[in-house]
């Protein structure tokens, strides 16, 4: 919970958020920290700093590093 808290960006890769309690630890976040998921499944979850990357992990995480290199 602590380094979630403390995170400038939350990096999830391979769960749909559907078991807990490790699910459960984006919503430690603060309201203006980015969250990114990566997972080729629908996340069911509603939350305006989620970008969610449907793909799969290798892929995703090309995709993440390019839209992280944009941001920049």
């Amino acid at each position: 919970i602590n380094a979630v808290e403390a995170a400038d960006i939350i990096l999830i890769v391979g769960t749909s958020l559907q078991v807990y309690p490790a699910a459960g630890l984006y919503m430690y976040a603060s309201l203006d920290t980015p969250i990114y998921i990566i997972d080729p499944k629908d996340v069911p979850v509603r939350d305006s700093r989620i970008t969610h990357i449907k793909d799969v992990a290798t892929k995703g995480m090309e995709t993440f590093k390019n839209l992280i290199k944009s941001a920049d």
